[in-house]
């Protein structure tokens, strides 16, 4: 698929050139595969619903970044810090299937 090709970049090291396309089809991936939990999420609540779209916002920003910019780097720091902060604010230790810590 066409949409899975990573745009061209100045990267001449394979490492940073591997980093971008991983990036580049990772955030394709995951634009493609929020929709289905957008819909189930609109059947289930509205919080998850409006999660969801927020979720859905993360991929289509950075691939819009990394097609102008052509810098993987600020993209993966972007999506390490706000994973980490999202289950952070999750699993705030008040659900009791999750591993007390």
């Amino acid at each position: 698929m066409r949409i899975f090709s990573p745009p061209k970049t100045t990267y001449v090291n394979y490492d940073d050139q591997g980093a971008f396309d991983l990036t580049w089809r990772y955030n394709t991936f995951m634009m493609l595969s929020y929709p289905a939990l957008i819909l189930a999420g609109a059947l289930i609540n509205l919080e998850v619903f409006v999660g969801g779209i927020g979720a859905f916002l993360v991929p289509v920003l950075s691939l819009l970044w990394l097609k102008k910019t052509r810098k993987y780097e600020a993209v993966a720091y972007f999506q390490v810090v706000t994973g980490s902060i999202a289950t952070s604010i999750i699993t705030d230790g008040t659900d009791p299937h999750w591993a007390d810590s």
